[in-house]
């Protein structure tokens, strides 16, 4: 779906259960995502470890992936929640230093279909994010990013508001603006 855009680090914000691993796979190829949990994953065998230790090598993996993916002027995606604004810092640095656009892509999924979404998750065997984490990071992105308006730092900030009713409009969405979904 990126075919013809402008290269450019695109963060997803977003809590837990939001649909932001969802948008991911409909709006980039695999190779141009980076996500914590599967980080983790591969260096585990396990995307729920929370250990210290494993969290700093998850995190030093994904900055050296992504310097490595902006240097050769490649689009890339980070997955993860994202919600806390010094965690947003290190990314737009890194754009920054390889002087790459940076979009924000805000998906404000209701703490309600947060937390069904989680339980469905949890119902079908996967990963599973107890509902006070859920709570706590759908708090901190309220206060981070709040309710309307652009994330500071990013050069273009779009908003999606996911409902179950909504899910198919914008998973099955082929509007485009020069390549990039998110910007039609």
């Amino acid at each position: 779906m990126t075919k013809g855009m402008p290269p450019a680090l695109v963060v997803l914000i977003g809590a837990p259960g939001s649909g932001k691993s969802a948008l991911a796979a409909r709006w980039f190829k695999p190779h141009q995502i980076l996500c914590l949990d599967e980080l983790r994953l591969r260096l585990t065998d396990d995307e729920g470890l929370r250990e210290a230790t494993v969290e700093t090598e998850v995190v030093r993996l994904r900055a050296e992936m992504l310097h490595i993916r902006l240097s050769r002027g490649l689009t890339t995606c980070i997955d993860a929640t994202n919600v806390r604004a010094e965690y947003r810092a290190e990314l737009l640095a890194a754009a920054a230093a390889h002087q790459m656009p940076a979009h924000a892509i805000v998906v404000e999924t209701s703490a309600w279909d947060c937390r069904k979404q989680n339980e469905a998750r949890r119902a079908a065997g996967g990963r599973y994010v107890p509902p006070a984490v859920v709570r706590k990071l759908y708090t901190a992105m309220r206060e981070s990013v709040g309710y309307h308006g652009p994330v500071a730092g990013f050069d273009i900030t779009r908003r999606i508001r996911l409902t179950p009713e909504f899910d198919s409009r914008v998973y099955g969405s082929t509007r485009q603006y020069r390549g990039a979904p998110w910007l039609a």
